[in-house]
């Protein structure tokens, strides 16, 4: 991804946190299903952008070291995991995730990235309860970009080049599936609730302000969206992103 690209991602993740807060109390009954939308566009680009930023050397160590991050972030989450599943007495989960890295330096190469796979099910099947043990969906988001990732490398070097370039392109596609949805169907249904809900209203636009990247200009509304209102009573006003 480009520094561009980067900003834009991580102001969809707010707006997709700060949407999650909302569907909690809201009425709006479209809102949960754009939110989801929006969260499943957001996990593709984080996997896009781990293919794409693989290196086409197909050298040795490149491979080893790709997978050898995998590993390290998937023992991560099992240490979280297992130390879930020991304080409630899950037997079947802690089996799961009882791994060390002498596992993952026993198991074949080819095999290591389907044993962090494992554990990111695992997780994933208990993620509701996993807060207070420091795994949260971003993290088991990234362990899966990086199992992604991992799969590519193993292939050939041909392979892996051709998955970047294919990541490239997809890249700029969803980013653009991303901001559509977010400036054509979130943004004007959140400004139906300005005097409705102001509250979720004034949490949707801080959300939806682009973080500005050091020593950038401010950003400027382009003309691809529907743009929230502004607040007269002092709330800062939306920023429409550039599409990716």
């Amino acid at each position: 991804m480009n520094a561009e690209q980067s900003n834009e991602l991580a102001t969809g993740h707010a707006v997709s946190n700060t949407l999650e807060t909302i569907t909690t109390t809201s009425e709006l009954a479209a809102l949960p299903a754009m939110q989801a939308a929006l969260k499943t566009k957001l996990k593709l680009i984080a996997s896009l952008a781990a293919i794409q930023a693989l290196p086409t050397t197909g050298t040795t160590e490149d491979r080893d070291r790709v997978v050898a991050e995998t590993n390290d972030a998937a023992l991560i989450v099992a240490a979280a995991v297992l130390s879930y599943a020991n304080a409630n007495q899950l037997g079947d989960l802690a089996a799961k995730v009882r791994l060390c890295r002498s596992d993952f330096v026993r198991t074949r190469i080819g095999q290591r990235a389907q044993l962090a796979r494992q554990v990111h099910d695992a997780a994933l099947g208990v993620l509701p309860h996993l807060a207070g043990f420091g795994v949260t969906e971003a993290i088991l988001d990234a362990l899966l970009a990086k199992v992604g990732a991992a799969d590519v490398i193993l292939g050939s070097p041909r392979a892996v080049i051709m998955a970047r370039r294919v990541a490239t392109e997809k890249l700029g596609i969803t980013f653009h599936e991303a901001w559509t949805l977010i400036t054509q169907q979130i943004d004007p249904l959140m400004a139906s609730q300005r005097k409705a809900n102001p509250d979720a209203y004034a949490l949707y636009q801080a959300a939806r302000v682009v973080i500005d990247r050091p020593g950038s200009p401010a950003p400027e509304e382009t003309g691809g969206g529907t743009p929230v209102p502004p607040d007269t009573s002092g709330t800062p006003t939306i920023t429409q992103p550039k599409a990716g």
